[in-house]
């Protein structure tokens, strides 16, 4: 009787070849999955400027908005090399009216507001907006309803009291942002 001797299979392993090629597959894999993950990060990044940026605008704003309706009684908006001046009663000292003198200054990139009241000998003075490429501040001549650079009204001494404000920011690789406003009719 012949009895059949079991074959006996030899367990192949990888060779070096084959390893070195399935690291450098996984780290063609790998690069190529951080390369999609750093632009996920920086457009993340990108978008949270943005809507930081966005936000700081809206409060701008919302800021010389309230400062307009609360001018005072009989008081106007005087304008000045830098920027301009009020009368308001809008404050950021109080939650409640406080009439103070604001001054809207738009010089080297940035815009500030500095309130102060003498009576009281309180002065505050705030950045609400910086790293801008230029600034145009325009107002609106109530006599010929036409816009007038900051600039050339100060050389006008006969202008009336301006109707308004235009104020446009120029931001680098940004478009424009545009704010009017519009002195109460009190005034």
């Amino acid at each position: 009787m012949v009895v059949a001797c079991p074959q006996i299979v030899s367990a192949r392993g990888f060779t070096l070849v084959e390893i070195l090629v399935a690291v450098a597959i996984a780290g063609l894999l790998a690069a190529m999955i951080a390369g999609v993950m750093s632009r996920g990060i920086l457009t993340s990044e990108a978008l949270l400027e943005q809507r930081e940026r966005e936000a700081e605008k809206t409060v701008l704003r919302r800021i010389l908005h309230r400062d307009f309706l609360g001018m005072e009684w009989g008081s106007g908006l005087e304008p000045a090399t830098e920027g301009f001046r009020l009368y308001t009663g809008h404050n950021m000292l109080l939650s409640s009216s406080l009439p103070v003198e604001v001054f809207w200054s738009f010089e080297g990139g940035e815009i500030v507001r500095r309130e102060e009241s003498q009576v009281l000998g309180y002065s505050k003075e705030q950045t609400l907006y910086q790293d801008m490429e230029s600034v145009e501040l325009e107002f609106l001549s109530s006599r010929d309803r036409r816009w007038i650079r900051l600039d050339s009204w100060l050389r006008d001494p006969n202008r009336p009291h301006p109707g308004a404000v235009r104020l446009t920011l120029h931001f680098s690789g940004q478009n424009r942002f545009e704010i009017v406003e519009h002195l109460p009719l009190h005034h």
